[in-house]
């Protein structure tokens, strides 16, 4: 009861609104299938044209209620109506009055009922609202005479063999730009490699050791500049017997030199580079720049003899 005592009042605030002014909106339909297009139409009769009128068109939809098929039955429900094309509207004379029209095609996606709440207009200086307007949206009913056709059969097939012609025109042109640039990359490592294997190693060992030197590094991170050179020898040491030293400690690197007929001077040498690099790496201790220098002469020293000494093989 107090539902239709609200949507009375409602009316009678559309009534008391006009003042001379007629508003009327109406659907070209009132009942449509899902999907498909109806015409909501807006009309003013004014009688003076000169009073300004405003109306703010909607852009994609147009908000609704559902009900239970009555205006006075709406619910809380939302539902939307959707514009399929944009809002027209136009003004002309009418006998002794002038008429405003407006007009929306809409469609909507959901089986209901459906009530269009109220659409607004300024006239002068005053809101004025047109009437609520009921719809049946109903799902549509397939015809048993027509047969159904798949989705799917509304496409063109694609033509697979110019698919294909056209992933191999894009295919060839990157494989050749992969081949080149891996040549570019890797061609070039090895290219450098082999340039590198032809200087001896001797010659590689010893310029490591001088642009170790030249950098001065001793007198910036004294640890470091010993870790450096400790790792060039046991580089070079690697190398010129064919085993893996990077690992070893200095005990096990002079029992291997020993293995090989290294001359006892010589191992004592190494050997004090060794422990030297350790105590400089581990126990924290600054020995002089004199001391790096000295040190640095006796790796040249290494390098130049065992370089020059006979490789003892397993067989010997």
């Amino acid at each position: 009861m107090t539902r239709i005592l609200s949507h009375i009042a409602l009316w009678l605030a559309f009534a008391a609104q006009v003042h001379g002014q007629e508003l009327t909106a109406s659907f070209s339909k009132s009942s449509i299938a899902i999907g498909e297009p109806l015409v909501l139409r807006l009309e003013v009769r004014m009688i003076d044209t000169a009073e300004a009128f405003v109306y703010r068109p909607h852009q994609s939809m147009i908000a609704a209620k559902t009900s239970d098929g009555d205006l006075l039955s709406v619910s809380a429900t939302n539902y939307e109506l959707e514009i399929l094309q944009d809002f027209k509207d136009t003004l002309y004379p009418d006998q002794a009055s002038f008429v405003w029209s407006g007009e929306y095609v809409l469609t909507a996606w959901d089986s209901a009922w459906v009530v269009l709440t109220p659409e607004s207009i300024v006239l002068g200086d005053s809101l004025y609202y047109f009437q609520p307007l009921l719809l049946e949206v109903v799902s549509p009913t397939a015809d048993p005479s027509k047969e159904l056709y798949d989705i799917h059969e509304e496409f063109s097939d694609i033509d697979d063999a110019l698919d294909v012609r056209s992933f191999l025109w894009w295919l060839m042109p990157s494989l050749v730009l992969l081949g080149i640039l891996i040549y570019l990359v890797f061609g070039r490592k090895k290219k450098r490699q082999e340039m590198i294997a032809l200087v001896p190693l001797r010659d590689r060992i010893m310029e490591q050791i001088n642009t170790l030197e030249e950098s001065k590094l001793y007198d910036t991170d004294l640890k470091e500049y010993y870790f450096q050179l400790s790792i060039i020898i046991r580089r070079f040491l690697a190398e010129h017997y064919h085993v893996s030293l990077m690992e070893l400690t200095t005990v096990e690197i002079i029992a291997l030199l020993r293995a090989q007929k290294v001359s006892s001077d010589t191992i004592q040498v190494i050997e004090k580079l060794l422990s030297q690099s350790d105590l400089v790496k581990f126990a924290k201790s600054k020995p002089p720049t004199s001391d790096a220098i000295n040190n640095t002469n006796e790796a040249r020293q290494i390098v130049d003899e065992v370089a020059s000494l006979h490789l003892i093989s397993p067989q010997e």
